[in-house]
């Protein structure tokens, strides 16, 4: 009799047992087949937005570039009004732009419009050093030298022609252009080259676009910052300016080739005078 009440017993535990895995099964169809279907919906959406215009870029802007052209720099990060919004992740247009020779850095920022804005911070320029039929040399203001495509500099007008500096001339000559805080000063030269004085053998001449001249050390070079409040009163064209770095001041003086012939022909003057005075007393006697 006990024994039979515990087979019962038993049996009634196993069914509900067996219930139980049944329904856990059914719960886990269903769940497949809803997970299937959510999935092959996620998918139909997905296959439909990359498919229509919606997943294209909306708008591209590009800011902070002076030497490559909007053109150039969506070409480089390989973004046009076909391209699709997500399939061109920040960091990897990044990467393409901060490859470019002359991008210091860059910055992506995209909207929930579709929109992408890139931020470009180009390398400064000092001038070039020399130039061929394919390439431009440069210096920048880290004291590199780059050799670049001419193509890809586009007009190289607003670059000054820097010549006859050493190595080590050229080191110090980035150094003191890099603490030139306003680099469109550098537009407004032409020519840079070293120049010598009496007391000071390592001098630098600026030939500006508008014709004067420059003469300066280079500690006082982030003093250009004031060239352009000494035009208005300055009187002359082609004229020659002294930046002095202690007094921070930008005088008027005359030109070093002035001065010498300034002197040769006081010393030419002298001799006429002696020779006058020669024959004054010849003539005396």
């Amino acid at each position: 009799m006990k024994a039979g009440i515990q087979e019962l017993l038993h049996d009634e535990v196993e069914e509900q047992f067996e219930q139980l895995k049944q329904k856990k099964r059914k719960r886990r169809r269903k769940f497949r087949r809803i997970r299937n279907l959510a999935v092959l919906v996620i998918l139909a959406v997905g296959i439909f937005y990359f498919l229509s215009d919606y997943s294209k870029v909306k708008s591209l802007r590009v800011v902070g570039n002076r030497y490559y052209s909007d053109e150039q720099i969506l070409e480089i990060a390989g973004l046009d009004y076909d391209s699709r919004f997500l399939l061109h992740p920040s960091f990897w247009i990044q990467h393409l732009l901060e490859k470019e020779d002359l991008i210091a850095s860059a910055k992506i920022n995209k909207n929930a419009n579709g929109g992408i804005t890139i931020e470009v911070k180009e390398k400064t320029l000092i001038g070039y050093l020399g130039e061929n039929k394919q390439t431009l040399q440069v210096l920048d203001v880290n004291g590199d030298t780059l050799q670049l495509e001419k193509g890809m500099l586009g007009n190289r007008a607003d670059l000054p022609y820097i010549h006859d500096f050493s190595k080590t001339e050229l080191a110090n000559l980035a150094a003191a252009f890099k603490k030139l805080k306003d680099e469109s000063y550098i537009q407004m030269i032409s020519e840079i080259m070293p120049h010598a004085e009496s007391y000071d053998a390592h001098m630098v001449k600026l030939i500006m676009q508008d014709g004067n001249s420059v003469f300066v050390s280079y500690q006082g070079i982030a003093l250009l910052t004031h060239y352009k409040d000494v035009l208005k009163p300055l009187e002359g064209n082609h004229v020659c300016l002294w930046i002095d770095e202690e007094t921070k001041a930008i005088a008027k003086r005359a030109c070093p080739s002035e001065t010498a012939q300034g002197d040769e022909d006081g010393a030419q003057d002298g001799s006429e005078e002696e020779k006058s005075g020669e024959q004054s007393e010849t003539e005396n006697e």
